[in-house]
């Protein structure tokens, strides 16, 4: 099953490519997948027991968001 989502940044928002020995590091233009795995688990985390969380996030697939231009 497909769940679009929408994701609105508060704050800017900083994703950088890993490349060490780089002090500054230009982030990457979209929000990775596992970024919002990542928050979907610290979430769902706190709303289900292990169980129903582990049944769950083993289904569970995240991909890249891209922005979009309302219109």
């Amino acid at each position: 099953m497909l769940v679009p989502i929408t994701i609105e940044a508060l704050s800017p928002l900083a994703f950088p490519e890993r490349k060490p020995g780089v002090q500054f590091r230009s982030s990457l233009q979209y929000v990775p997948g596992a970024a919002i795995y990542g928050a979907l688990g610290m979430l769902l985390g706190k709303a289900l027991d292990a169980e129903a969380f582990g049944k769950l996030f083993r289904e569970i697939r995240c991909h890249n968001a891209y922005p979009i231009v309302q219109g």
